[in-house]
């Protein structure tokens, strides 16, 4: 393409002849701006709903301690007649899969946390 061939436009030039190179700029920074600020607020969505949902299963497995530890030494405590239907042995195990299953709640949740707080 020939220099003589190439003729100027208004949009290649301002009202004083001057080149407009950078006409976009402002308006493309403005959109990566809001871009960054919506990636940052999906971002804390995703750690509050982590923190939501880690929240949920401690406090499911701190409920699932209290009924299956403390109800049974309070029964045992009073002389309840929960007792009357469980053999020693039965008790125990569901003593031992409570705290178990408590257990592997409480480590889901907080792999939950971790996985929200993760860069």
């Amino acid at each position: 393409m020939d220099k003589e061939n190439i003729e100027p436009t208004e949009a290649m030039f301002g009202t004083e002849g001057e080149l407009n190179d950078n006409d976009g700029l402002p308006k493309e920074g403005a959109e990566i701006a809001q871009g960054a600020e919506a990636l940052q607020q999906e971002k804390e969505l995703d750690r509050e709903t982590a923190r939501f949902r880690a929240n949920a299963f401690d406090r499911a497995s701190t409920s699932l301690v209290t009924i299956g530890v403390f109800t049974p030494l309070v029964s045992l405590l009073y002389r309840s007649t929960l007792l009357a239907f469980m053999q020693t042995q039965e008790l125990a195990m569901a003593v031992i899969g409570c705290l178990l299953v408590a257990y592997l709640l409480h480590s889901t949740g907080r792999g939950i946390l971790e996985m929200g707080y993760r860069p």
